[in-house]
């Protein structure tokens, strides 16, 4: 196989995670996007992961330069085919690495449309030019909010009355499937795999148990798809619910957090 983009090991990977790690807060979305996926497969079984990973979105193969510097970062993510998402990276300025990965690499299908997820601005400019040649016109940045851990840590979680807080649960992925504006055919499947892999927070009603509020943890360790049923909108349930999770995660994983 001499294709210029290279299956990543595991031990790379982790090598590429730590060097992230120790350049927060520029590497915020890179790294949090790694550690989800590594995070995984440190805390789970193989078995258990291909028996819950129901979605394509989340049977993610991270590739890097056959010669590339592991200095750089450069990593090309690619999702299963069925909802194709491809995510890449580099910390080198001249983004030459990334760039040349994405021109001569054979493994993506561009046949297939794929969605250009977790870009960063910077390499906006320089990849549009590439990604224009294979018929990629769509190269937005998705922005992202960076709340430093020490200030989640001072988050105070006051419960609205005549509700509770619990774990999402996975018969609640149809509801929260329903709820969401990016709704596609293969979204209840991510959700449900996200539920059951990152977990999730849910206010619920006291009275009978309705599901209220809820937030979750997506693919890349930021929490998403933060919802309220109609009825229940302009109390602040919602905010109740992100701030829980994200103290939890910052407890739990000592990062800062993204929104």
């Amino acid at each position: 196989d001499l294709d210029v983009l290279q299956p990543f090991s595991m031990e790379r990977l982790e090598l590429i995670e730590a060097i992230c790690r120790k350049k927060l807060p520029e590497t915020l979305r890179a790294h949090h996007y790694i550690f989800n996926f590594n995070r995984w497969k440190r805390e789970y079984s193989e078995q258990y992961l291909n028996e819950t990973i129901s979605s394509d979105l989340c049977r993610v193969v991270f590739y890097g330069p056959r010669d590339g510097d592991v200095k750089n970062c450069t990593f090309v993510a690619i999702s299963g085919e069925n909802n194709y998402h491809v995510a890449p990276f580099t910390l080198q300025e001249s983004c030459e690495e990334l760039q040349e990965c994405i021109e001569k690499t054979q493994r993506i299908k561009w046949e297939l449309g794929p969605y250009i997820s977790h870009i960063e601005e910077a390499h906006i400019k320089i990849l549009k030019n590439v990604l224009a040649s294979k018929k990629v016109y769509s190269v937005e940045p998705n922005y992202i909010m960076y709340i430093p851990k020490e200030d989640i840590l001072k988050y105070s979680i006051k419960i609205p009355v005549g509700t509770h807080l619990g774990p999402l649960k996975a018969q609640d992925a149809e509801l929260v499937n329903d709820a969401w504006r990016f709704k596609n055919h293969g979204s209840l499947e991510y959700i449900r795999t996200l539920i059951n892999l990152n977990g999730g927070v849910g206010l619920y009603s006291n009275e009978n148990e309705e599901l209220l509020s809820w937030i979750l943890t997506s693919d890349n360790f930021c929490p998403g798809f933060a919802q309220t049923i109609p009825s229940s909108r302009r109390k602040g349930y919602a905010e109740v619910c992100m701030k829980l999770l994200l103290k939890r995660m910052t407890e739990k994983y000592n990062t800062d957090g993204l929104a």
